[in-house]
């Protein structure tokens, strides 16, 4: 994020060179000291099944629209019929999320190294 103006104003005569400065150091401190920790957890919540409980507007939007059209051309099935398309069409999209996931935690780890982009 970026201090703007009027924040480092609000923070006093010493803006960041003060008591916000010191205090990013103790946290960056902490991070680093407990990189493993902090990395196992972030793991375990890309990995985590369930971690996906909501979805973007357009994507319920599309889901239902794609189920509507199913469920029209198969007249009388079961609506279950229709769910492992649309499991197979969103296995791509999962696969996307965890290249991502595994892409935002490399970037982590580089910077509880110490290194920049």
């Amino acid at each position: 994020f970026r201090l703007t103006p009027d924040i480092v104003d609000g923070m006093g005569p010493s803006g960041t060179d003060g008591v916000f400065f010191k205090a990013a150091e103790a946290t960056l401190s902490v991070l680093r000291n407990n990189a493993d920790t902090l990395l196992t957890i972030l793991s375990a919540v890309v990995s985590d099944p369930l971690y996906k409980w909501s979805i973007s507007p357009q994507k319920a939007r599309q889901l239902q629209q794609e189920q509507t059209i199913k469920e029209e051309e198969e007249e009388g099935d079961d609506e279950g019929a229709s769910r492992p398309s649309l499991l197979a069409s969103n296995a791509e999209d999962d696969e996307n999320m965890n290249d991502a996931a595994a892409r935002a935690i490399s970037k982590i780890t580089n910077k509880l190294q110490g290194y920049e982009d």
